[in-house]
């Protein structure tokens, strides 16, 4: 788990004031969609490194990969 994304989600749960649980949802998701996107970079980067490595692996081991 991303450090400060338990806090995040508490904070902002908090921080919408309906009762209704719908609305509460969406708007939390919405935050948590905005959260990732500022601090879930590195994790999406290193996915994608590890793709190109396995590629490599793959075009070096066999030849080219199959889409």
């Amino acid at each position: 788990m991303e450090s400060g994304f338990q806090e995040m989600v508490t904070d902002y749960w908090h921080m919408h004031l309906t009762h209704y649980i719908i609305p509460k949802l969406s708007a939390s998701a919405d935050d948590v969609s905005v959260w990732s996107k500022n601090h879930c970079n590195k994790l999406k980067s290193d996915i994608e490194e590890c793709y190109r490595q396995l590629k490599n692996i793959c075009v070096n081991s066999v030849g080219p990969m199959q889409s």
